[in-house]
């Protein structure tokens, strides 16, 4: 069933419409005002009637807006019992040595090993789908050029497809990126082990994606080097076999036919030769540094010195003695080649997606009880499925879910951060040592959700007094409405009793009047009454025996 409530304002003969819907039958009701003011002759209660009914209307409007309120204000409000808070904590506890027995340590080492596992097999498999590949390793370069190519020659080796060096040599040869190489060693400031971070074309971003389309158009290619000039060098375009248009209707249409086809063929290549260009020994910079570098050579942001410690972060990675120091967190990447490419990006989240797990279990127990439990609250309520309001069971957007997952994610971070210093303390001899150990296993995942978890938190507490600001000040608006229908109201009692005293005025009159008619016709009878014994004789004369009858009637 739907129902509307519509105030109309501009018809003042239907104060309020309500209209239900049922089964695809819409039913409209109308409140009429008490009062039909199009007979109404004075123009005061005309002025009061309209005064009210504007009132009446702009109070539905205010307590529509206060019914939201009060709803969004319950929302925001935590309704959570014993039970939800020893959830909670019970929830907070089992992940929490599930964080301790199952997830244990960070190892960047065994993350950046099995990452190099993944992205060399990718790399083969990719080159395996290509149909130039197995016929590139039972020959050469040189004769797969060739169109068509010569015969295989007999005392040729044939090459190992599942290599890499072999699969990423034949997709350096079959995807070729406009640009690549077109640098000189020494010049420009551009380097072969800089040159992934200086062609934006390299980046494996969007503004990569584009910035390779349009070089395949502007015939140059664009760096910038390490001290943020930008460079442009001329490039031989990769050729398409694009179509050509005789006039301008056939020129514009081949032109966007063109346009197109550039586009998905270049994007297929790009795609092959960043493929290629992740498992080399320079590397590939990866989304978070390319992103970064992007920015910060934008030419009002444009900063020497930054450009040139992201490529150092780029060709060293991080470390005390490399591109970026981060302190202590320097722990978290020791024992293994750190430099800031795309593998290192993978193995970083590699160790991420494992401290996710006991985070997620969590947010999977917390909202799990609060959805039962609710659920069989309304289904009792109810008595049936489909009256149920989903907005109470629904385990997300209030504040008794947001508390949950408060207490639950700070029980978590205790026993992670307990774990951790237990952990350090047994292997540290000095406090830079015990935290550099400490962080090792601390669940950064962990400790992101429970910041975040407080701030939804904390966060609705301020919409919630926010929110009852808002009320109190259109409560303020409903009592001064109020008021001045009261005003409305007396005035119409004083014109109701200004009508009454005219009334009774004209009722005074009308009595004075009587009074008189009344003075008139009693004096009228007398007369008649002495007339009619002076009358007698003479009737007695005319008409004998008339004045017997006539007392005769009278008696009967």
């Amino acid at each position: 069933m739907k129902k509307t409530l519509e105030i109309k304002k501009e018809n003042m003969e239907s104060l309020i419409s309500l209209k239900n819907t049922v089964d695809g039958l819409d039913v409209e009701f109308d409140v009429q005002p008490v009062v039909d003011i199009t007979y109404v002759q004075d123009e005061r209660e005309k002025r009061i009637i309209a005064g009210m009914a504007e009132i009446d209307e702009q109070l539905s409007v205010l307590q529509e807006k206060i019914r939201k309120l009060n709803e969004n204000i319950d929302r925001l409000t935590c309704h959570a019992d014993g039970l939800d808070y020893a959830t909670a904590v019970i929830s907070g506890v089992i992940t929490g040595m599930i964080d301790i027995f199952v997830v244990g340590e960070w190892n960047f080492a065994e993350a950046k090993k099995e990452t190099y596992k993944e992205v060399n097999q990718k790399v083969i498999n990719f080159a395996k789908k290509q149909p130039n590949y197995i016929p590139y390793c039972n020959t050469t370069l040189e004769n797969l050029k060739k169109s068509p190519p010569k015969a295989v020659n007999p005392r040729h080796t044939p090459k190992d497809p599942d290599r890499l060096e072999t699969a990423i040599e034949f997709l350096e040869y079959q995807f070729h990126l406009p640009g690549d190489g077109s640098y000189r060693e020494g010049q420009f400031g551009i380097g072969a082990n800089t040159h992934r971070i200086d062609d934006l074309c390299h980046h494996p971003t969007i503004v990569g994606l584009i910035c390779c389309v349009i070089v395949q158009f502007t015939g140059h290619t664009l760096y910038v080097n390490r001290l943020g000039e930008d460079v442009k060098i001329p490039v031989t375009i990769n050729e398409y076999g694009n179509f050509v248009g005789n006039n301008p209707v056939t020129k514009l249409f081949t032109g966007v036919i063109n346009w197109f086809i550039t586009c998905a063929k270049t994007i297929a290549n790009r795609k092959g030769h960043l493929m290629s260009d992740i498992a080399t020994s320079d590397g590939l910079p990866g989304s978070f540094l390319s992103i970064i570098t992007e920015l910060a050579e934008i030419p009002c942001f444009r900063n020497e010195d930054f450009l040139k410690k992201l490529r150092e972060a780029y060709q060293h990675g991080i470390g005390t003695d490399k591109g970026i120091d981060l302190g202590i967190f320097n722990k978290l990447f020791e024992g293994v080649q750190s430099k800031l490419d795309r593998t290192t990006e993978m193995a970083i989240g590699h160790e991420l997606k494992r401290q996710v797990i006991p985070v997620v279990i969590n947010e999977i127990l917390v909202r799990g009880v609060y959805f039962v439990r609710r659920f069989i609250w309304e289904l009792k309520e109810k008595n049936n499925v489909f009256d149920i309001e989903w907005k109470k069971v629904i385990p997300f957007n209030n504040r008794t879910i947001a508390r949950m997952m408060t207490i639950s994610t700070s029980t978590f971070t205790a026993i992670d951060m307990a774990d951790a210093a237990a952990h350090a303390a047994t292997k540290s001899v000095d406090a830079a040592t015990f935290f550099s150990n400490m962080i090792l296993r601390v669940n950064f995942v962990g400790v992101g959700r429970c910041a975040i978890a407080i701030g939804v938190d904390v966060g609705m507490g301020v919409a919630k007094e926010h929110k009852r600001n808002v009320k109190i000040k259109l409560i303020s608006e409903e009592l001064k409405l109020l008021d001045a229908k009261i005003y409305y109201k007396q005035a119409g009692m004083w014109i109701a009793a200004d009508n009454t005293g005219k009334s009774i005025q004209e009722a005074y009159g009308i009595m004075q009047r009587a009074g008189e008619e009344v003075s008139e016709a009693l004096a009228d009878i007398r007369t008649s009454l002495d007339n009619i014994g002076a009358y007698i004789p003479k009737m007695e004369e005319k008409n004998p025996g008339l004045s017997k009858e006539l007392l005769d009637l009278l008696e009967w």
